[in-house]
């Protein structure tokens, strides 16, 4: 129980982490950080469900590439006392407890960072002694924004992409 407390206390300390330095490159010195914005471009979309919609046009975030687990470590290393080595521990752990507190139905929250919920899809029955767990189609992993975490994204600038 001990070692579990520990490990939870610093990957809360590592996330507030992320969530601080995220918001140190997103905003400096209270100037937003123009080569920061996010990029979008306009994809064309139209009501499936009506053949006489108005094709309409909505904005899709475009990604400009990946931070894997490893490269997360890094930065957190780079900006902390923590080694690399340790800061990939304790990731890897909360990546292996995330899932094993959420099948035990519980929900877990990391302070400012948010929490995770399962949800559940399933097919109806007549009545409450007719369900079996065959009925259960799916199950998601719900990740809901803390207060905080959202506020790092309030003033963010955004650019269109053209071509």
């Amino acid at each position: 129980m001990n070692n579990l407390k520990t490990l939870l206390i610093i990957t809360i300390l590592i996330i507030k982490h992320i969530v601080l330095s995220l918001h140190h490159h997103l905003i400096l010195n209270g100037n937003l950080i123009h080569n920061n914005m996010i990029k979008f471009k306009m994809v064309p979309k139209k009501d499936p469900r009506n053949a006489e919609a108005v094709v309409n046009y909505h904005a899709l975030a475009v990604s400009n590439g990946i931070s894997d687990l490893r490269a997360i470590a890094e930065k957190i290393s780079d900006r902390s006392t923590l080694t690399t080595v340790d800061t990939m521990a304790v990731l890897e752990a909360l990546v292996s407890l995330i899932p094993k507190e959420l099948s035990d139905g519980k929900i877990v929250q990391l302070g400012d960072f948010g929490s995770f919920r399962i949800s559940l899809r399933s097919s109806g029955a007549e009545s409450p002694e007719l369900f079996n767990k065959s009925l259960i189609k799916e199950t998601k992993v719900h990740f809901r924004q803390g207060p905080e975490f959202r506020r790092k994204f309030n003033d963010l600038e955004f650019s269109k992409q053209v071509g």
